[in-house]
């Protein structure tokens, strides 16, 4: 037997999501304040064409959804828009958002490589919205931990589909 995951379209805010894991994030985002577009723009990279699943327009960053740590391709599709191998030329800010919204540190790309483990927080005066995990601050914590909360209980409407 398959134990593969099968994820289930989910609609939200006017966004068909692939996955309600998708889904959630966006409710995450939205109770930190967070500006994001679902799928805003798709790429043609040396390895193909890669579509995003968020982008942030107020801090020019994309950020990419799975339910489990990036298989090698996935992950490289990522490092290849980071370091700017895509059709508009320059460098990219990724986020790797591997798992449930959580209070945790979250993996970076910037310009093919590694960057910072960040952690999430509540936008305010549109500065950066997230502490990297080394100067972590605990000043917001219970505003990003309702916003995980709010992310894990909310219920979405959805239609079976064959397969």
């Amino acid at each position: 037997m398959d134990n593969k995951l099968i994820p289930i379209d989910t609609e939200y805010k006017g966004y068909y999501f692939r996955s309600r894991l998708e889904a959630r994030w966006a409710v995450f985002f939205d109770a930190l304040g967070w500006t994001w577009v679902y799928e805003h723009e798709g790429f043609e990279l040396p390895s193909g064409r890669y579509l995003p699943d968020f982008y942030f327009p107020d801090i020019d960053c994309y950020a990419e959804v799975k339910p489990k740590e990036l298989t090698g391709e996935e992950l490289n599709k990522c490092i290849e828009l980071s370091k700017g191998n895509n059709k508009i030329i320059h460098q990219i800010d990724v986020i790797l958002l591997e798992g449930e919204p959580h209070w945790k540190s979250y993996r970076t790309l910037s310009n093919g490589d590694e960057g910072c483990d960040v952690i999430f927080m509540p936008l305010h005066d549109k500065f950066y919205p997230f502490f990297y995990s080394s100067s972590f601050d605990k000043k917001y914590m219970h505003e990003t931990s309702m916003a995980v909360k709010k992310a894990k209980s909310a219920r979405f409407e959805f239609e079976w589909k064959e397969l």
